[in-house]
């Protein structure tokens, strides 16, 4: 069943109202007929008096990864929503989830209520941890001492940088590191390969393609690297930037509160 709205806080009224019709309802089985709903918002083809799109498919594969009596709602349907929510009526970020048959993440938001259940099995998503990090060939041996003192560093601290001569295993290292940090950091963890870039000017691209950042020709340093401090300010995300020492006086997101970078090189420890 699918129904549209001239308001996407209207829609989570509908969802609300009908989720608490459903609980208080006399029912001949045992228990309460449980029911999933999803919420998007975005523009729709319209033909016969139905609608069309890729709209109606991605908040089908939202529909999806529900479970029953669970009302989800669609960053972008959140992003419309605003302030005008309903009193009691609040949202619970579950993070950035892969849907099926769809290339670009969708973050995912809970609707809740005090007279509804709020708890809820982990979304049936492609994966609850996001990375594009490198499969292992080989098992990683020793270095445990290193391991442990580096987890340290990286829970207390937004900038980790791992220095020492070519061929010490700095980037092996990093990725043990940042692969064992991934259940901390709910929107995943990224490696940023920074050896073949030659121009400065190419960092703030490089970072976004490994984010899956949608960029535009159009858009100007500037503009790029402040659409990437908002991208990475609402999101619990680790950044590895894997050889940086020559491109240190290039711009990088850094200073995006929740966007925790770890990088290596070859050269001295530096912060842009």
């Amino acid at each position: 069943m699918a129904a549209a709205f001239t308001a996407a806080s209207d829609a989570v009224v509908a969802a609300v109202a009908a989720q608490r019709a459903l609980a208080t309802a006399s029912w001949a089985a045992p228990g309460p007929l449980r029911v999933r709903m999803a919420i998007h918002a975005g523009v729709a083809q319209r033909r016969e008096g139905n609608y069309f799109g890729p709209v109606l498919n991605r908040v089908a594969r939202l529909l999806g990864t529900a479970s029953g009596g669970q009302v989800l709602c669609s960053q972008a349907a959140v992003e419309l929503i605003g302030t005008q929510l309903p009193i009691e009526v609040a949202l619970i970020d579950l993070g950035e989830h892969r849907l099926a048959d769809l290339s670009r993440p969708e973050r995912v938001f809970q609707v809740t209520h005090p007279d509804l259940p709020s708890q809820f099995p982990p979304l049936r998503s492609l994966g609850a941890h996001r990375h594009n990090l490198p499969v292992a060939l080989t098992p990683f041996v020793g270095r445990t001492g290193e391991l442990q003192e580096l987890d340290k560093l990286l829970a207390g601290s937004r900038l980790l940088t791992l220095t020492g001569v070519g061929g010490a295993g700095k980037t092996r290292l990093a990725l043990q590191t940042v692969a064992a940090a991934l259940p901390a950091y709910t929107d995943g963890v990224w490696m940023v390969e920074l050896a073949p870039l030659r121009d400065e000017a190419q960092l703030l691209s490089a970072v976004g393609a490994a984010l899956n950042f949608e960029t535009s020709a159009f858009d100007s340093p500037q503009a790029l690297e402040d659409r990437l401090i908002r991208h990475l300010a609402t999101r619990q995300t680790l950044l590895l930037l894997d050889n940086c020492e020559h491109l240190l006086g290039g711009r990088c997101p850094s200073r995006a509160r929740t966007g925790d970078p770890v990088s290596s090189g070859d050269r001295a420890s530096h912060q842009p």
